[in-house]
């Protein structure tokens, strides 16, 4: 709990020093290193973690995670986080600032990875990662979560927002800054590489432990005969057993899964789950 405190209170009175040290480091690198930046760019709570730390083990390059790419995306953040009951930017998103100047220049300097998760199961592990946005209410001053309290705010919030918020996002931090168009993609193939005005491979995270090494082989041109280690995150995180306790209880009506399904994200990326997610999370 002291850890917690600890970092949320650096984040909010020294921010600042953060965002120095990180220009100034990002500059060098794409002006001194010889290997392109990998920028894994992403949705929250999609696995990409488990990725990120993969690579950083394994890969010689520098590797940085966000979830913002554009100028409105970003400073929409900012304002939400600062907004909110944190009062803070969180240290990914000073990186977003840094790196949405330098990609326009850089290009063929980064190479951007992009994750996708099936949408129930990404919503209800976003609104854990972003707990401390109510942590007046949801969140107590002990850091216990409020089970009840917890459900009520996720029933009162599924529908199909859940696919549209993601397709927004696409549209904002993929689509309008990368000029392409995810509903484009094959989805026949198990990953999508597309070489636009940027590098950009778009992954599944139930697909990603099939086809690790062919991703490396993408990322570095080179055949790397490296397994996958399994970094779950989320079991190490303050809330873990009041996220395990909510996904175990959490049953949703059979009419919001089906608008949710329904949706043209859904159908596109995720319609053979839909039988498993079904009986994973509809009410009987």
């Amino acid at each position: 709990m002291i850890k917690i405190k600890f970092r949320r209170f650096i984040a909010r009175y020294f921010g600042w020093l953060a965002k120095i040290y990180f220009s100034v480091f990002i500059h060098l690198q794409l002006k001194f290193n010889d290997k392109p930046i990998i920028l894994i760019l992403t949705p929250g709570k999609v696995g990409s973690s488990t990725l990120y730390f993969n690579l950083k083990q394994q890969l010689n390059q520098p590797i940085f995670h966000i979830h913002r790419l554009s100028k409105k995306g970003i400073e929409k953040s900012k304002k939400d986080h600062m907004d909110s009951d944190r009062k803070s930017l969180p240290l990914h998103l000073i990186i977003s600032e840094i790196l949405s100047r330098e990609i326009n220049i850089n290009k063929d300097r980064i190479k951007i990875v992009t994750i996708i998760r099936e949408p129930i199961s990404r919503y209800v592990s976003s609104f854990f990662q972003n707990i401390e946005f109510y942590k007046n209410s949801i969140e107590k001053s002990d850091l216990t979560i409020d089970i009840n309290g917890s459900l009520g705010f996720l029933y009162s919030n599924f529908n199909e927002q859940i696919c549209i918020d993601l397709a927004d996002w696409f549209r904002s931090e993929i689509e309008e800054p990368l000029n392409l168009n995810i509903l484009d993609i094959d989805t026949n193939s198990k990953y999508y590489f597309g070489n636009y005005n940027s590098f950009f491979i778009l992954l599944r995270l139930e697909d990603i432990n099939s086809n690790w090494q062919h991703i490396l082989f993408l990322l570095t041109g080179e055949k790397i005969n490296i397994p996958m280690k399994n970094f779950n995150i989320g079991d190490k995180k303050y809330y873990s057993d009041s996220y395990n306790k909510v996904k175990k209880d959490l049953k949703i009506e059979p009419k919001v899964f089906d608008n949710i399904t329904a949706h043209v994200f859904y159908k596109k990326f995720y319609s053979d789950l839909i039988p498993s997610s079904k009986e994973k999370w509809v009410r009987n």
